[in-house]
């Protein structure tokens, strides 16, 4: 009810505000009544706990000497006096096991009735105590309290029961009396707020009387000798409010009179027409539009003039117009066709707005001739289709802007750059090249644009996704009527494909001559007319070649004759032209200048159907010669190991089938024994070295010791007993070397056996040691000296290879495996194996060891 008051626009303020102070003191009562009910309540409760738990200790200190001495007569008169104080119920005396002594209580007449020594247990508190219950739908307190004081040792406990009735009728009364107040006081206050609201109203009144005459009676004024400051404050407006009311209506007249000239000077046709389409009034513009006079035109339908705009396609168009918050109406545009008097058809726009329903015109409408703009449309549209239409990217840069923006880009711009127009219009070409600003091409393109100039540069640029793609970009002037360069117009074309397929072939050449420059095989290419385009660097270090191969030079005929003369007269030489074109066919050639070497020759004709000829060369003389020492080892040791085997072989048959003496047959066991430690040697060694180059190094023991124990020891166990052949030793330095004991002194013992071995007709061996300096570092130098068969010098430069013998008859046993064996020692000892030899007249094997850098010191001195 309040709230239809509240929101009911014919009450009156004073009605409105009456019910507003009405809720507000009563919700204030409500709550102050509520509250002081509930701490009331509240009260009672705790005046009702304090008073029973007083009561409990006054009957303990009242009763003490009773219960003490049992005098329960005595004791029961005592409680017989205080159970008559308010609202007690009942008095309980309980033993501390539990066992009732004495009770009091009242009956319904409120006489006191006792009960002696019940046998009935009683739970008795530890400490003095309030509880609180309930019976028979009454709240009671229980208040227990030792008799004595002493609750540890006392000797009975008192209870008293305390019905807390009174206490709460006390402050329901008490409550009563505060609602009955707060109601009077309440009626009270509303009273007055009623009157005073009512003197505060009555300028109220006087005003709103004044501003409904002030449509009739502009600039009059009020005067409000009494009343509220803002009542005043109000008539003070109100008067101001009558004077620029009349000053506006003034006004008005004279814009009025401006607005009718303004629209009969206007070059647009400007009509009001009613609801039902017919024109209430047109400015002169209209006879120059449609060639009517004004009196042909006001009064009669607009669809004269516009014949598809009818009183009810200007109330739907209206309807969905746009609403202006200024001006409170609606409005719409919209593109028509006119009709002159002549019957031509002429394109319009037409402009209409809602007038306030306040006269008869409903409608204004400007209507404006669009013949030209119509046509300057179809220009653009057409110039428009054309750019759509193009592939490339188009872009329009003004450079009379700051910034030099772009004002136009097609759509091909965003299929190249993934830029969306909104995105780039208004902003620098420059945001395509990203961070990459270094690129020359910039620069040319910018100073062709300062000079008004065309150019056309390739550039980096890069999308809106970030990625990197290259375009061509072609750059025009275009000049106004003064020849001043305003804009430039940009053609953008993507040419990554290109670019990248570019740099691919450079690349892949690159790369080519890096492996053709690299590769220790020779290539030579041939155009299809036999001229000569690539040679790389390892075709001419293998002919000796360092002129003559530069491209078109020599022809392939010239080649082939140039390069029989490097092979070898007695093989047959086959032209490249006549080479077979299978690639499994293999060519070989032995060139025996500039050097001899074993070569593999392959040729394909046609390459890629352009009739080129590539010819390709290998060395395969290392190869050549690994198979033949392989073939001679293989040889060597069949024939080292069938030896020792086959005299094993003969004297374990002959002591099978025959009867020996014993001394017989020890002298066979005795052969036996030494056959099959030197087959034992020979596998040793060729295990040493296929372990020593397997390891490279890691076995060794390299620790420092004296070179002369190590010389001694290899000496020694060299020597036969009895033997007539000895190695003179010369005085060895007091020098330590860093080595592996075992293996340098099994690289020494090598040198030595081979200086017996060649030395087969006897001669001298000596062994010489010194201190030397090689490369700025300190060498202990060991020679082995002999005075054998010697070596020729093709020889001697294939002295360590493997499986080389310089004796390949077999008649000095071996393996070829020795030098090689020490040539891999010395190497892993960072050291240095030479050979010095003369055919017929003995050879010198040195052996440089690194000497430890405490002995260098000890040498010098």
């Amino acid at each position: 009810m309040q709230a239809r008051w509240l929101r009911n626009e014919n009450a009156s303020l004073r009605r409105q505000m009456l019910w507003l102070a009405g809720l507000i003191v009563f919700f204030s009562t409500v709550f102050s009544i509520s509250l002081s009910y509930y701490r009331m309540s509240n009260l009672a409760h705790e005046n009702g706990m304090r008073w029973v738990r007083s009561l409990a200790f006054m009957v303990a200190n009242s009763s003490a000497n009773a219960v003490v001495t049992n005098d329960l007569g005595t004791l029961e008169n005592v409680l017989t006096e205080i159970i008559q104080l308010p609202g007690i119920d009942g008095i309980e005396i309980v033993r501390p096991e539990g066992r009732l002594m004495l009770a009091l209580t009242l009956d319904e007449k409120g006489q006191s009735r006792s009960t002696f020594q019940s046998a009935q247990a009683r739970l008795v508190p530890r400490s003095s105590l309030v509880e609180q219950d309930q019976f028979n739908g009454k709240e009671f307190l229980r208040a227990w309290a030792p008799v004595g004081g002493l609750e540890g040792g006392t000797p009975a406990w008192v209870s008293v029961k305390y019905k807390l009735e009174e206490q709460y009728a006390q402050a329901r009364m008490l409550w009563l009396q505060s609602l009955l107040a707060s109601l009077v006081v309440g009626m009270v206050t509303l009273f007055a707020f009623w009157a005073f609201v009512g003197r505060m109203l009555l300028p109220i009144g006087h005003l709103s009387r004044f501003a409904a005459r002030l449509p009739r009676d502009t600039g009059a004024s009020i005067n409000l000798s009494w009343g509220s400051r803002e009542a005043r404050e109000m008539g003070a407006a109100l008067n101001y409010a009558s004077t620029q009311l009349a000053h506006q209506l003034a006004e008005i007249g004279a814009n009025q009179a401006q607005s009718s000239a303004i629209l009969n000077t206007a070059i647009n046709a400007i009509f009001s027409v009613d609801q039902n389409g017919l024109v209430v009034s047109a400015n002169p513009s209209v006879t120059s539009l449609f060639g009517r006079e004004n009196d042909q035109v006001v009064g009669r339908a607009l669809q004269n003039l516009i014949p598809s705009l009818s009183a009810e396609k200007i109330s739907e168009v209206i309807q969905n117009g746009i609403w202006m918050h200024s001006t409170g109406c609606y409005v719409a545009r919209l593109e028509l066709s006119g009709l002159r008097q002549d019957g031509t058809a002429f394109p319009l726009e037409v402009s209409i707005g809602e007038i306030p329903p306040e006269g008869r015109a409903r409608y204004a409408l400007i209507v404006r001739d669009i013949t030209e703009m119509k046509q300057a449309e179809e220009s653009l549209n057409l110039f428009s289709r054309a750019m759509d239409c193009s592939h490339n990217a188009v872009a329009i840069i003004d450079i009379g802007r700051e910034g030099q923006p772009m004002v136009y880009v097609n759509p091909a711009f965003e299929v190249i750059t993934g830029y969306k127009p909104f995105e780039v219009l208004g902003r620098n070409w420059d945001l395509l090249h990203g961070e990459d600003l270094d690129q020359a091409e910039i620069l040319v393109l910018a100073g062709a644009m300062q000079a008004g100039h065309e150019a056309t540069v390739t550039l980096r640029n890069y999308r809106n996704d970030g990625s990197r793609f290259y375009n061509q970009f072609s750059v025009s002037p275009v000049k106004d009527s003064d020849g001043k360069v305003t804009h430039y117009v940009g053609i953008l074309s993507d040419v990554t494909a290109r670019v990248e397929a570019e740099k691919t072939i450079l690349e892949r050449s690159a790369r080519l001559n890096a492996i053709f420059d690299l590769s220790p095989d020779g290539f030579v290419l041939f155009d299809k007319d036999g001229g000569l385009v690539f040679a790389n660097p390892a075709l001419k270090a293998m002919t000796g070649w360092n002129q003559g191969l530069q491209p078109g030079a020599v022809s392939l005929p010239q080649f082939d004759t140039r390069f029989e003369r490097l092979c070898d007269k007695e093989q047959a030489y086959l032209p490249c032209m006549e080479s077979n074109d299978d690639p499994s066919a293999r060519e070989i050639l032995s060139l025996v200048q500039p050097e001899r070497r074993v070569i593999e020759r392959q040729v394909r004709h046609n390459v890629a159907g352009h009739g080129e000829t590539i010819v390709y060369f290998r060395d395969i003389t290392r190869e050549t010669e690994v198979d033949r020492m392989k073939s001679e080892f293989l040889s060597t040791a069949a024939h080292e190991l069938r030896t020792p085997l086959a005299s094993i072989f003969g004297f374990t048959e002959l002591m099978l089938n025959r009867k020996y003496p014993e001394q017989r047959q020890r002298d066979m066991l005795d052969t036996m024994h030494k056959q099959a430690g030197l087959l034992v040697r020979m596998l040793n060694e060729l295990l040493d070295l296929a372990r020593i180059e397997a390891r490279q190094g890691k076995d060794f023991h390299l620790v420092e010791q004296p070179l002369e124990g190590m010389i001694e020891n290899s000496i020694r166990a060299l020597m036969i007993k009895d033997g007539d052949r000895r190695v003179d030793v010369a005085p060895i330095p007091g020098i330590n070397i860093v080595a592996d004991a075992e293996k340098l002194q099994q690289a020494l013992t090598n040198l030595l056996t081979n200086a017996y071995k060649y030395s087969p007709e006897g001669g001298n061996i000596a062994l010489r040691t010194r201190v030397d300096e090689r490369a700025g570092k300190i060498f202990a130098v060991i020679e082995v000296i002999d005075e054998g068969i010697g070596l020729k010098p093709e020889e001697l430069q294939r002295v360590f290879e493997r499986f080389f013998r310089a004796d390949p008859s077999g008649n000095i046993p071996g393996t070829g495996l020795g030098l090689s064996l020490v040539k891999e020692i010395v190497d892993l000892h960072d050291g240095v194996i030479e050979m010095d030899s003369i055919f017929g007249n003995g050879t010198t094997a040195r052996m440089w060891i690194p000497a430890s850098l405490p002995t260098m010191t000890e040498a010098a001195l």
